[in-house]
């Protein structure tokens, strides 16, 4: 597959390249290194601001920490709505196959964008049809 024009970002790369003990944590933040240059178009699904500023309380951040983060990161993105299209297409796909319902709805909202690849460690990403994962340990694959 060649270059794509755009990429979809999961919301768990935001999380691990803020969580300093996270697994990914060091994959994850050259991957918003990679998001922060501008070199490609990169985007998230609306939820995923609600979903990180959750996370990032939960975690133990402060309002005002976690406000910053996720203005600074989702704001290196492309805000893509998700459609009733996308969630029926997601159930559809997470009844049939146990895919978790927000990587199956998040799949297709980004392929629906015109994104031909998602970078994310949950690797359900790769049963969305025409979307092809891409961990953040292989940044190169994006451009493969």
């Amino acid at each position: 597959m060649g270059p794509v024009s755009l990429v979809g970002v999961d919301v768990a790369i935001f999380v691990d390249a803020l969580v300093k003990d996270a697994p990914g944590h060091a994959d994850a933040r050259e991957a918003i290194t990679m998001i922060g240059s501008g070199l490609s178009d990169f985007g998230v699904v609306a939820p995923a601001a609600v979903s990180l500023w959750e996370t990032l309380i939960r975690l133990g951040g402060s309002d005002e920490w976690v406000t910053h983060r996720v203005d600074d990161l989702v704001g290196m993105c492309r805000l893509l709505e998700v459609s009733g299209e996308d969630v029926a297409a997601g159930m559809e796909l997470t009844e049939a196959s146990g895919l978790a319902l927000r990587v199956a709805v998040t799949g297709f909202a980004l392929a629906r964008h015109g994104a031909t690849a998602v970078l994310a460690f949950d690797p359900g990403f790769a049963e969305i049809p025409g979307l092809r994962m891409v961990r953040p340990d292989a940044l190169n694959e994006i451009y493969a």
